[in-house]
């Protein structure tokens, strides 16, 4: 007797194979019976368009195929060709599946359908434009489940669709306020035109026009989602001011998009660039300090402001800081006052971060630990002496993760900050080499194998050194953790030295990871399996 699984079931075996796989799994799935067909199609639907070139052509046909008769009739006239791929209509109304939409691949799988499937058809911007437009207003029409929208706008964008960008179509279109109502995740990143280096004074007149329309653009834009998004919980605004020379533009372009910010009921997520208007902008961070969890910014210009929403976001757990740390002002003139209250933040995250000013940046560090009374995860690319010794000062009874690149000077003061941790459960060290720099030295292996805490249980480390070196550093290891990442690329040398280290001096060791292994000589580094559970590579 055939047992049957009810659809529940059925929907958290597929839901695991998308997490988990590839969607060839999913499509296997389809073949089943109806039942799993049903169930598994809107999954599969769920983000369709995600760029690849062999089934670009397939997602848009089908959306085509969904549109109605008129539709389809004034699509053949713009195209002059029948459309022969419709031979019926299809089995399920897919675009009401779709949960994801990122406009820019949306767009290029449009472009890629028309040059892959009509060869003789030249390159035709309007035809792109009206399809485009076609598909998404059947989307918006009958769609009200979509919960994450993308879409990145650039010079690009503008000279080829120019007044017919997707800004336009959200300003205009009066069927977003039932379609989006759902939204969850919005993303939205605007690159201004740089230019200040162009020698041509008519160009340069063009480009201004340009960017007055943009910035014209996005304030109405801003206005427009402050009055119909109100549920938003992870969003993203990436707009370079930089090169807008109107202060008036500016500051309207802040005002509108911190409206936004204001508006959202359960704000959990915010990344954003530099922003220009720091009252407005912590003004409306402010209003989210009940709900926002991380805190992302990317170009950060003022400390104290930044120090300042901290305190007041109660329950924020993650600030992440990328891209530039360049501030304007004198900041440690301010009075302290205001820094004298709690930060709540967890983890700290600060990475491929450009410091213009390190003495800056020192002091923005001392002033967040000093009033962070529990980081447990920092990660770091830029370490000092003075920076270690805040770190052992203000973390070394709270840190459980901790991250960092390190020259090998600075390994023997890492070492006497590692001795003051009394939880860290996780260290990742990357060995960061400079023109003039020599790879760690036995010595400095040595010393630090023996000052790993004895609470450890996750190393992950890349360095330089030789496999004789290498195997001494393990082997003075007196700690038994049991994950070990090595990201470098493994020989025969290498993988004996790992082999021995696991079977001679560490049998707790259970995971083992590795960056690829030289000669596919993958047979070697498995035969750690069943002592350790699980060999992987990144």
């Amino acid at each position: 007797m055939c047992s049957k699984l009810n659809k529940d079931i059925i929907s958290e075996i597929l839901e695991y194979l998308n997490e988990e796989s590839s969607t060839t799994s999913l499509y296997s799935c389809i073949l089943i019976n109806r039942t799993w067909c049903s169930i598994t199609m809107p999954i599969i639907w769920e983000n369709p368009f995600l760029f690849n070139q062999n089934t670009a052509f397939k997602i848009i046909q089908t959306l085509i195929s969904n549109l109605n008769e008129e539709e389809i009739i004034n699509l053949m006239k713009k195209t002059n060709h029948s459309l022969d791929f419709i031979i019926k209509k299809p089995l399920f109304k897919y675009q009401n599946f779709i949960k994801e939409i990122n406009i820019n691949n949306l767009e290029y799988l449009i472009e890629l359908h028309y040059n892959y499937f009509y060869t003789n058809i030249p390159t035709n911007i309007d035809l792109e434009i009206f399809t485009r437009n076609l598909l998404l207003n059947m989307i918006f029409k009958t769609n009200f489940n979509i919960k994450k929208l993308i879409f990145h706008f650039n010079y690009k964008n503008y000279f080829k669709y120019e007044k017919n960008n997707f800004l336009e179509i959200l300003i205009n279109n009066n069927l977003l306020k039932n379609s989006l109502k759902n939204l969850k995740n919005f993303e939205i990143n605007i690159y201004f035109i740089n230019f200040s280096n162009l020698f041509n004074l008519i160009y340069q007149r063009e480009i201004i026009e340009i960017i007055n329309y943009i910035s014209n653009l996005l304030i109405k834009f801003f206005n427009k989602l402050s009055k119909i998004f109100f549920n938003i919980k992870y969003l993203t605004i990436y707009i370079e001011l930089n090169n807008i020379e109107s202060l008036l533009f500016k500051k309207k372009i802040c005002e509108a998009y911190s409206q936004l910010i204001e508006n959202q009921k359960n704000l959990l997520y915010l990344e954003m660039n530099e922003f220009f208007d720091y009252s407005i902008f912590t003004k409306s961070l402010i209003t989210q300090s009940n709900s926002l969890t991380t805190l992302k910014i990317n170009y950060l210009r003022n400390i104290n402001k930044l120090l300042l929403i901290l305190s007041k976001c109660t329950n924020l757990i993650t600030l992440e800081l990328t891209e530039y740390f360049e501030i304007d002002q004198e900041e440690e003139e301010e009075e302290e006052e205001m820094l004298m209250k709690q930060i709540y933040i967890e983890n700290l995250i600060i990475f491929q971060l450009i410091i213009t000013d390190k003495r800056h940046f020192i002091y923005f560090m001392k002033s967040l630990l000093k009033f962070s009374f529990k980081i447990k995860k920092l990660i770091l690319e830029f370490i000092s002496f003075e920076l270690l010794d805040i770190i052992k000062l203000y973390c070394s009874n709270s840190l459980e993760y901790f991250s960092l690149k390190v020259i090998p000077n600075d390994i023997m003061k890492l070492c006497e900050t590692l001795l003051s941790f009394e939880i860290l459960n996780s260290l990742i060290i990357i060995e960061w080499l400079g023109d003039n720099d020599f790879p760690i030295s036995l010595q400095a292996l040595i010393l630090l194998a023996n000052s790993l805490p004895k609470t450890l249980k996750f190393l992950g480390i890349r360095t330089f050194c030789n496999s004789i070196n290498f195997k001494k550093f393990l082997f003075n290891i007196n700690v038994n953790i049991i994950e070990l990442d090595i990201y470098k690329s493994l020989d025969d040398e290498f993988i004996n030295i790992i082999i021995q280290y696991v079977l001679e001096k560490n049998r707790n060791l259970k995971i083992l990871g590795y960056l690829n292994v030289r000669n596919n000589n993958f047979s070697r580094i498995n035969e750690l399996i069943p002592t350790i559970k699980e060999v992987k590579s990144y």
